[in-house]
C-alpha cells in the first residue's frame, strides 16, 4: 500500500519526531514510522516494503540518527530516487554524503518541511508521458532507435549503447539523469538491441555504435556545439566522433571509460570469459543473492534500492543471452590491436577540453588507462573516487559528483 511519506529517525528522537508526524498528518500526508511493526514481524522486510511504497523519504537528522546505519541506509534511498527530504532537529552535521542536499531545520518550522514533502509527492504523483518523449529515428542501415530529450540548457548526448532503458529515463530512476537536467538539455538513446530500440542479432562493432551516436545526434537537430558524455563502452564512441567532428563538441566526458588494452596480457582473456559466462546465467535475474552478486560485480556500494533498480534496467534493456553476447563482442574489441591504435590515436589529437571520472577500485574498466588517457589528451583532466564501483552506472553518490563536476567544468559554477 502506498504513503506519502516514509520517515526515518532514531528512536531517541521519538518524542520530537512524534510532534513531526503530527504536523505532516495534519496537512492530510499519509506517515509511516515503523509504530505499526509488532512483534513476529519480519523487521527489515517491512521496512523495505514500506520504503519502496513510499513516495517521499523525510530523514530526520540529529546526534543520535548520523550514527545509525539504519538511518543512512534509507536516506540513501530516498536520495537515490530524488525522494529525500531532509530535516535537521538540532546542531548534528549531516554524513557527507547527504550535505549537498537542501535541508529543512526545525527552527525554521514544520510549515517549510511540510511545503518540501507537498512538493516531492506531487512530482511522484505524476504519470510519465512516455509516448509524448521518446523518438524513433532509423539509422542509414536501416535499425530503429529510441531516444529521449528532458530538461532545458546547453545540451549533453550521452553516448551509452547498453544496459539502458528510455523508459527508465522517463520514470525519474537514474540518479545521473535527474541530476543533469536541471541544468542541461540531456539527450540519451538506446542503442541498438536494446531498450526500446529495435533487438536483434547485431555485431555492435564500434562503426555500429558510431553509427548509432551520429544517427541520433544528427535527428535532434542541434544548432549549437554540444557536450558529449561518454559511458563506460560509449566512451571509445564518444571518442572516435569527437576526433571526426571537433566543431561540432564543446566538451568531451568520460565516466570510467571502457578503452582498449595497449598491451593484453591472458588475464585480460580470462577475465572476459568468466563475465560473460556469469552475465548469461545471472542478468535480470529474480533470485535475491544472484542479483546481489551481479550487482557487485558494478558496484561494492549499492544500497539494496539502487540494486533493485539495476535488476529493472536489466530486464528492461535486453535479454541474458543477448547481454552476455553483447559483452563478449565489445569485451573482444578492447584485445583489438587495431582497434586500439585508432582510439589512442584519436586520443593523442583530442583539442577539445575533456573531462575524465574514475573511480581508483573500478571493478570492470581499467583505472591505468583512465590515467594514461588524461596525461596523452592534451587538454584533459581526471577525477577520482574511491568508491570500489564502474562510475554511475549504480552509485548515487558517485552520480552527484559528476553532476557537480559537469556544472563546473561546463558552466563555470
Amino acid at each position: 500500500m502506498s504513503t506519502d511519506v516514509f520517515l526515518s529517525y532514531s528512536s531517541k528522537d521519538r518524542d520530537k519526531v512524534r510532534q513531526i508526524v503530527a504536523a505532516l498528518e495534519d496537512a492530510n500526508l499519509s506517515v509511516w514510522w515503523d509504530r505499526e511493526i509488532g512483534a513476529g514481524v519480519m523487521f527489515e522486510r517491512k521496512i523495505e516494503e514500506a520504503l519502496d511504497n513510499a513516495k517521499c523519504v523525510v530523514v530526520v537528522w540529529s546526534r543520535d540518527s548520523v550514527e545509525s546505519d539504519w538511518v543512512r541506509a534509507e536516506a540513501h534511498e530516498g536520495l537515490s530516487r530524488g525522494v529525500l527530504a531532509p530535516l535537521i532537529i538540532d546542531d548534528a552535521k549531516p554524513p557527507l554524503a547527504f550535505r549537498q542536499t537542501h535541508h529543512v531545520k526545525l527552527n525554521e518550522g514544520v510549515d517549510a518541511l511540510v511545503g518540501e514533502v507537498r512538493r516531492i509527492v506531487a512530482e511522484n504523483e505524476k504519470e510519465p508521458d512516455l509516448s509524448a518523449r521518446v523518438h524513433y529515428v532509423t539509422t542509414p542501415d536501416n535499425v530503429r532507435l529510441a531516444y529521449v530529450r528532458q530538461g532545458a540548457g546547453p545540451s549533453v548526448v550521452r553516448s551509452l549503447g547498453w544496459s539502458t532503458s528510455c523508459a527508465l529515463e522517463l520514470s525519474g530512476e537514474n540518479a545521473l539523469t535527474n541530476a543533469l537536467i536541471r541544468d542541461f538539455d540531456f539527450i540519451s538513446y538506446d542503442g541498438r538491441g536494446g531498450g526500446m530500440s529495435a533487438r536483434g542479432d547485431f555485431k555492435w562493432s564500434i562503426e555500429e555504435r558510431l553509427c548509432d551516436l551520429e544517427t541520433v545526434i544528427d535527428a535532434a537537430d542541434l544548432k549549437e556545439k554540444f557536450v558529449l558524455f561518454g559511458i563506460s563502452e560509449g566512451s571509445r564512441a564518444a571518442i572516435l566522433y569527437a576526433d571526426k567532428y571537433p566543431e561540432r563538441v564543446s566538451h568531451l566526458v568520460l565516466d570510467s571509460p571502457s578503452l582498449p588494452f595497449i598491451n593484453p596480457g591472458k588475464d585480460d582473456y580470462a577475465s572476459m570469459a568468466w563475465l560473460v559466462d556469469f552475465v548469461r546465467d545471472h542478468w535480470g535475474t529474480e533470485n535475491p543473492l544472484a542479483s546481489r552478486m551481479i550487482c557487485s560485480i558494478w558496484s561494492q556500494s549499492a544500497t539494496p534500492g539502487e540494486q533493485r533498480t539495476f535488476m529493472r534496467r536489466q530486464r528492461e534493456s535486453m535479454s541474458a543471452e543477448a547481454a552476455s553476447r553483447y559483452i563478449y563482442l565489445t569485451g573482444t574489441q578492447n584485445l583489438d590491436p587495431g582497434l586500439s591504435n585508432r582510439i589512442w590515436s584519436a586520443v593523442a589529437a583530442l583539442k577539445i577540453p575533456t573531462l575524465v571520472f574514475h573511480t581508483i577500485d573500478d571493478p570492470l574498466a581499467a583505472y591505468d588507462l583512465s590515467k594514461k588517457l588524461a596525461e596523452t589528451a592534451p587538454n584533459a583532466e581526471l577525477v577520482t573516487s574511491t568508491l570500489p564501483d564502474h562510475g554511475c552506472v549504480l552509485s548515487a553518490s558517485f552520480s552527484r559528483l559528476q553532476a557537480k563536476e559537469v556544472r563546473r567544468f561546463v558552466l563555470g559554477r
